[in-house]
Formats: structure tokens, sequence, C-alpha cells
């Protein structure tokens, strides 16, 4: 059976992650910003990067180069680029979570993680609480409280508390006349993939409904 190859919005994804662990390890500045412009150059781009990848053809498009295009053939062979594997291996991943939050980048997610020894939202959350933030270089009283309200939003927070978030509707049809749609019968896997992602990678988020409405009497777009 032929191997299902990644998609470019999956492989931006992992060189932007990639990008934000080497910035929070404090790694060489031109590595990070060589990651985020690959990332951004894989997710425009209109042509599959991981089959171009494989014919070593993808390191001729700009903002690529060999060593990216070495990323995504790893990708494809094992599932994640090798260097983002080793780099989650030295960063906590409640560290990662802090990304989520407004006005946290890498560095502010560092100096959260290697000053104050925070790992977990629940730790951030309760050094907020306390007036720890605040005197963090690049912090202050305002971004504390802005970040405090994101966490008792329900912002990022995992685990088995109960959270107050907004939910995501997903509609998908099939339609051949866009006059009549019927509601695509995805498969588990993809539905479960779908949520997943959106629920860890979107802030706010804390469900997420597939909408098995077919038209009439619904709509194909939601108004």
């Amino acid at each position: 059976m032929p191997k299902t190859l990644p998609r470019n919005a999956a492989l931006a994804d992992q060189l932007d992650l990639l990008a934000d662990l080497s910035e929070i390890l404090d790694e060489e500045s031109f590595k990070v910003i060589a990651y985020r412009r690959a990332a951004t150059r894989i997710r425009e781009s209109a042509v599959p990067i991981a089959e171009l990848a494989l014919e070593g053809k993808a390191k001729e498009l700009p903002g690529i180069g060999k060593t990216i295009e070495n990323k995504v053939v790893e990708v494809v062979n094992d599932g994640e680029m090798h260097a983002l594997t080793k780099r989650r291996g030295l960063v906590p991943a409640g560290v990662v979570d802090f990304l989520r939050l407004p006005g946290v980048g890498p560095k502010t997610a560092a100096r959260f993680w290697t000053q104050l020894g925070l790992t977990t939202l629940a730790g951030l959350k309760s050094a907020a609480q306390d007036g720890r933030l605040r005197d963090l270089s690049g912090m202050g009283a305002r971004s504390e409280e802005k970040i405090l309200k994101a966490l008792e939003a329900g912002v990022g927070v995992q685990g088995d508390e109960r959270t107050y978030a907004h939910p995501i509707i997903v509609r998908a049809v099939t339609s051949e006349d866009a006059m009549t749609a019927d509601w695509a019968r995805l498969p588990y896997d993809v539905l479960e993939a779908i949520s997943s992602r959106i629920i860890n990678e979107v802030a706010g988020v804390n469900r997420v409904a597939y909408d098995i409405t077919s038209k009439p009497p619904g709509t194909i777009e939601w108004e």
C-alpha cells in the first residue's frame, strides 16, 4: 500500500514548532529564521513539498534548501523531523503550552521556565496569582494580568479540570450542483485528527463538533 505523504500544512507546523523550541533553547537566530521562512514557504506552496523532496527537487525552491529538504524526507520516513524529536526531549511539554497564551512568545516562555522554574500551566497560573511574573524582563503588571485572565478563561488548560471556552463546528459536504448537499462521511480517524489539532493548537477552544445537517434543510455554508 502506497505511503500517505504528509501535507504541506503538517510539514509547516513541524517547522514552526522546531523554530519555537529552538528559540526557547536560545539556539542560533539564523536557524530559527530559516525554519520560519521555510514553514511559510511550504504552507503557501501549491505543490506537494513532500513529493518534491522525495524526488530531490524541493531544495530548488526559494527558502527550502537541502537541509530543509532532508527534514521533510525524515517526516515522510519517520513521522517527525529528527531535530524536532530531539528538542521535544529537551523542553517540557508544558512550556510549549505557554505559547498559546496572549503575548507569550518563545523568549518569554523560556524565561518562565529557566528563571522561575515553571513547566505547567497550573504552575504559571499560581505564579501569576502571586504576582511573580511582573518582575521578569519584558513583563509587567498588565502583561501578567492578561495571562492570568486567559488562564482563568480556560485558554490552554488541559487535563481533568473543567474549562470554559469556545466550541468549533466543522462542516464538510458532498454536492454535485450546490443546490443540494449531503454531509460528508469522513473517516473517524480523520475527524479525530481534526479535533485533536484544533483543541491542541487553537487557543480558547475546548470542544469540536461535526455538523451532519444536509441541504435542505441546512445550507452548505454557515450564515
